[in-house]
């Protein structure tokens, strides 16, 4: 679980399987963040059930990170770094590399999947918010 947690937050607060993600050929927002993401989802281990939490997770990002593409008009450079992307920081850097405004739409955005609980059985609340259980003496990532 707590891989899961982190997996969520790490895309969450910084952004599945699908075959053939990569989107229609000359997509760039489709194939550069598919290709990210489905990188990201090959190398994650975790039990069947935390595993297709996280593709739920991951294909609601999906989702919202080609949509906000597609609607500002990512850069260049932002998708050339989405298309070498393999793990969380690196997608992490990724999205660092949006203007201030198209990136607290962005966070706005996946906040919300995350408040629905993102996937998770039983919709939100604890950790999934950046809510350390009691007791746990640690805060969540930033």
């Amino acid at each position: 679980m707590k891989n899961l947690i982190t997996f969520a937050l790490v895309l969450g607060l910084a952004a599945c399987s699908k075959s053939g993600s990569g989107g229609a050929a000359g997509e760039p927002c489709e194939s550069s963040i598919g290709k990210a993401i489905d990188a990201m989802m090959a190398s994650r281990k975790g039990s069947p059930e935390m595993m297709e939490q996280m593709k739920t997770i991951g294909e609601q990002l999906r989702g919202i990170m080609i949509g906000a593409c597609k609607a500002d008009g990512w850069s260049a450079d932002v998708l050339g770094c989405f298309q070498t992307a393999t793990d969380q920081p690196s997608i992490k850097k990724c999205r660092e590399k949006l203007p201030p405004e198209q990136a607290q739409r962005l966070q706005a955005q996946i906040l919300k999947v995350m408040s629905a609980g993102g996937g998770r059985p039983g919709g939100g609340g604890g950790p999934m918010h950046g809510t350390p259980p009691t007791g746990s003496g640690s805060s969540a990532p930033q």
